[in-house]
């Protein structure tokens, strides 16, 4: 039940969607084979940039199948790692385990999606889950929304403790957006325990590596798969030229300019239609970005990424 997550860049999976609203298995498979093809060390097929809620229960079985399947004929040394549904009783998420332990995943992705009352409804949870030495678990940790009065907050510090103490907890996706609740995180677990940082890109991964971060999702590296594992070896390496080109020169300037008009989820689609991946259409009710906006998307991503063959070229920055 053991298992290491490996430092560096985490590769989250974006589920395509045909124009009538199907899964499109061939764009999937060729994206996978991408991202594989950038030696992506993690796969982590996730409750929302995997579109978990758009998706049947057993949409999300086959889709995560396929996934294990197609990352690990590709790289069997390869750690991946799928979820269950966003919202459903502690039971059913045993069952999603099993399934993505029959198709070859290594960790499964856990979240608490119920309002929260007390430490001990979210801990026997975990407890539950991991305790059945079906796969390691990894705490997919957002804000609760708290069950007397609906507002959301951060999980408070020692209930991240009572949930990490699990022996059958691998990891966490830390995506409280709170600097102080990360730094927490990190202090005090990042040396035993993988865990990746979500949520303000790489410069909050930079805000944290000195104090032991070692894991983030991608951001821009969704539709630039080149970038991940060249910015990690760079940041190894101390090639600060390479890291704060991808950072100020690639990163911010997605965020500033797109992300913060369009929305995440939205603007991140685009740009992988833009880069060449597949068409960024989404099931109802999310929203595909509209022709005149894509436009924008899709100018900034092929200039970029002529930037970035050439930077490469000239720097001999580490490649991927």
């Amino acid at each position: 039940m053991d298992i290491r997550i490996p430092d560096g860049p985490v590769f989250s999976v974006v589920t395509p969607f045909s124009s009538t609203g199907e899964i499109d298995y061939p764009a999937l498979e060729s994206y996978l084979h991408a991202i594989v093809s950038q030696r992506a060390r993690v796969v982590y097929s996730m409750a929302f940039n995997s579109r978990y809620p758009q998706l049947s229960h057993e949409e999300i079985r086959e889709l995560n199948a396929f996934v294990a399947r197609t990352v690990k004929a590709l790289s069997n040394s390869a750690v991946v790692i799928v979820g269950g549904p966003v919202g459903c009783r502690t039971s059913e998420d045993l069952r999603f385990m099993a399934y993505s332990r029959d198709a070859g995943a290594d960790v499964y992705s856990a979240l608490f999606s119920e309002r929260y009352y007390a430490h001990t409804q979210v801990h026997n949870h975990y407890r539950d889950l991991a305790e059945s030495g079906i796969l390691p678990v990894l705490v997919h940790q957002m804000n609760l929304v708290n069950g007397r009065g609906g507002a959301l907050m951060p999980w408070p510090k020692d209930l991240v403790d009572l949930v990490m103490a699990l022996p059958g907890v691998a990891a966490m996706k830390e995506d409280s957006k709170d600097s102080e609740l990360s730094e927490y995180i990190v202090r005090n677990y990042g040396s035993e325990k993988a865990i990746i940082l979500s949520g303000g890109g790489k410069r909050q991964f930079l805000r944290h590596y000195g104090q032991g971060a070692r894991n983030w999702l991608n951001g821009v590296g969704v539709f630039f798969p080149e970038l991940p594992v060249a910015f990690w070896n760079a940041l190894k390496a101390e090639d600060r030229d390479f890291v704060s080109w991808v950072v100020e020169g690639i990163e911010t300037p997605f965020f500033d300019d797109f992300v913060a008009k369009y929305g995440w989820h939205t603007a991140m689609r685009a740009g992988v239609e833009a880069a060449g991946y597949f068409p960024r259409w989404e099931r109802s009710p999310m929203w595909s970005l509209q022709e005149s906006d894509y436009g924008l998307v899709r100018e900034w991503v092929l200039t970029v990424q002529e930037d970035i063959r050439l930077r490469m070229m000239e720097h001999r920055a580490p490649l991927p």
